[in-house]
């Protein structure tokens, strides 16, 4: 009995370990996906230009 016992344990490890490495070998491919390219600079509008001064006299009269 402990023979068999035995024996099925194996063949069970055997099976889980060919798996293991056919999946290792043929699963899924790990792309090295594109990276992502920065977000271009925007212009600043007029009027935020115009409260970036502001805050910059703000701060110049502290």
């Amino acid at each position: 009995m402990a023979d068999n016992y035995l024996e099925k344990q194996y063949e069970d490890y055997e099976a889980r370990k060919a798996a293991w490495e056919w999946e290792r070998k043929h699963g899924k491919k790990i792309k090295k996906g594109v990276p992502k390219q920065p977000e271009p600079v925007r212009p600043l509008h007029p009027d935020d230009l115009d409260a970036i001064e502001e805050d910059e006299e703000e701060e110049e009269g502290r």
